[in-house]
């Protein structure tokens, strides 16, 4: 990756934050998508094999 970008967190309670979460996780998902198209070939198989290795996906938990 070439640049470091930050990615403000910010914690919602109350009866709109079902919306507050739905409209981070959208965020999250642009922020990854913008990440991940600045990596070459090698990078994307490189992440690709890490992700296998350590049993890991870009799924929420």
């Amino acid at each position: 990756m070439t640049g470091v970008q930050q990615m403000e967190i910010v914690f919602h309670t109350g009866k709109d934050s079902e919306q507050s979460l739905r409209q981070f996780a959208e965020k999250r998902a642009e922020f990854l998508t913008r990440e991940l198209r600045d990596l070459n070939a090698e990078e994307l198989k490189a992440l690709l094999s890490t992700l296998k290795e350590d049993h890991r996906t870009f799924e929420q938990k």
